[in-house]
């Protein structure tokens, strides 16, 4: 059984975080660990969280986080950090709502992005799923990159276990990799910029070590890198205080309140989504739809619950009432000609086919258009030879596209 996480709200906490690559998957690159690197420090100043000391290697990565205790960032401040860490789709989308004055959905906008705003779990997100895409990306290959989910602890604020935490995580990485190393050969760590004479670290390192002389927290640190060397348990965190933890565990707890709520929820959501299909006639939602996000979502959930074997019976019951699509390869979102890749050349004939059905309300051109003809055979030969793209396919199947060879006679 998984140990529960203990997350602390509205205090400064410090946090020892790590996570492994799984097993079965090829080391990282030095390359894809700049790039882990890079995703982790996107995300530590898109959450407002400081990295306090780190290492990146080859089987995952180590580091002591400080959350800070929430503080009011200013709108102005919150817009800077959207357009830097986001999509180009999702600062235009702020900056369209912002003009058109929507004050609602405006608002919406920025609370889903201030709750991002020091929160553990959206600051682990935030890296491990852009470094998850990059991996499959690079390595043509689908599916989870982490071992498990990460690890979180809560660190006492104290100089001396601080101390030894930084000492592990820059002696994890050998430890691991079953190699004596010099921590400092790590070059994606702070501890090779910290001896590397990096300003910015030393400032932080000495504060940890409540020295103002780098040379004097060196040593301090070194005694703790000699002492965690090799060692295969965790570092000791402290006692944490027990009311902080006992008020998130009440917090957490699931009362009865909370489980009417989820029901009340689930039957809301539920109801809107059979109004859809009873209206629309199918599963798909609009790309990039504001007005339906949330229920997206919502289904997206219920179809992973299923592959998990995770749904209630009563759930599953009224979903196949409406005949609910549960395979998860199965997409919920519809295909518009914007998104669809395909060549200017094959969409201009596409046009013209497009075209021809309106004028003769079918697909058998005759042998003198020639042009119509040759596309419509040769767009059977490449399915046959199962060269024709998703986009293709489903953009012809769009126009009820006869794939046999049966002509009308003209």
């Amino acid at each position: 059984m998984r140990e529960s996480r203990i997350i602390l709200e509205n205090v400064e906490t410090y946090y020892h975080v790590s996570n492994e690559l799984r097993q079965d998957l090829k080391a990282l690159t030095q390359e894809e660990q700049k790039n882990l690197e890079s995703f982790i420090f996107a995300s530590a100043e898109c959450c407002a969280i400081e990295v306090i000391a780190y290492t990146v290697y080859s089987l995952g990565y180590d580091m002591l986080i400080r959350i800070p205790k929430p503080y009011r960032v200013r709108d102005k401040d919150l817009e800077e950090l959207i357009k830097k860490h986001f999509n180009n789709q999702i600062w235009n989308n702020y900056v369209k709502l912002k003009l058109n004055s929507d004050k609602e959905n405006l608002s919406k906008q920025k609370k889903m992005h201030r709750a991002r705003l020091f929160s553990l779990q959206e600051f682990v997100r935030f890296y491990a799923q852009r470094f998850s895409r990059f991996y499959n990306s690079e390595h043509d290959q689908k599916g989870p990159v982490w071992r498990q989910r990460f690890r979180s602890f809560p660190v006492i604020n104290d100089s001396d276990l601080l101390k030894d935490v930084i000492g592990y995580v820059h002696t994890r990485p050998a430890t691991r990799e079953n190699k004596i190393k010099d921590p400092s050969s790590y070059t994606l760590s702070s501890w090779s910029k910290v001896i590397s004479g990096n300003q910015k670290w030393r400032k932080i390192y000495n504060h940890i070590a409540e020295e103002k002389d780098w040379r004097k927290s060196k040593n301090s640190f070194l005694t703790s890198i000699d002492l965690m060397e090799g060692r295969l348990v965790r570092p000791y965190y402290g006692d944490i205080n027990e009311k902080l933890v006992e008020k998130y565990r009440n917090k957490n707890k699931m009362t009865k309140e909370k489980i009417e709520e989820r029901k009340k929820n689930w039957k809301r959501m539920y109801g809107r989504l059979k109004r859809y299909v009873e209206k629309n006639g199918d599963f798909l939602f609009p790309r990039n739809s504001e007005k339906h996000r949330d229920l997206v979502y919502w289904v997206r959930m219920q179809k992973n619950y299923y592959r998990k074997n995770k749904i209630s019976t009563e759930h599953k019951v009224l979903l196949e009432k409406i005949k609910f699509p549960f395979d998860t390869k199965t997409s919920i979102l519809k295909q518009s000609d914007k998104n669809r890749k395909v060549s200017a050349i094959w969409l201009k004939k596409y046009n013209l086919l497009k075209k021809y059905k309106k004028e003769h309300g079918d697909i058998s051109p005759p042998y003198k258009d020639n042009e119509v003809y040759s596309f419509v055979n040769y767009q059977r030969t490449m399915k046959k030879k199962k060269k024709l793209t998703m986009d293709q396919l489903t953009m012809l199947d769009d126009l009820n596209f006869p794939w046999s060879t049966k002509r009308k006679k003209h």
